[in-house]
């Protein structure tokens, strides 16, 4: 996991759920690189997506809340 991907599992610990727009808020990326870095944080089954309010949230993976 690079440093960038660290911070941004740190954010979501922080806040338990954080939409892109937070995300990118917090971090200034451009939306091609948050995209790949969200991406990435998926396949590696860290973050996960979560529709609520017809909103979508990044959140932790049960298994990675605890860590």
């Amino acid at each position: 996991m690079t440093e960038r991907q660290r911070r941004i599992v740190a954010l979501i610990r922080h806040k338990e759920k954080a939409q892109r727009e937070e995300i990118d808020g917090e971090f200034g990326m451009s939306f091609q690189q948050l995209r790949r870095e969200l991406a990435a944080l998926r396949h590696m089954e860290i973050l996960r997506g979560l529709r609520e309010d017809e909103k979508v949230y990044y959140i932790l993976f049960e298994e990675n809340r605890e860590t």
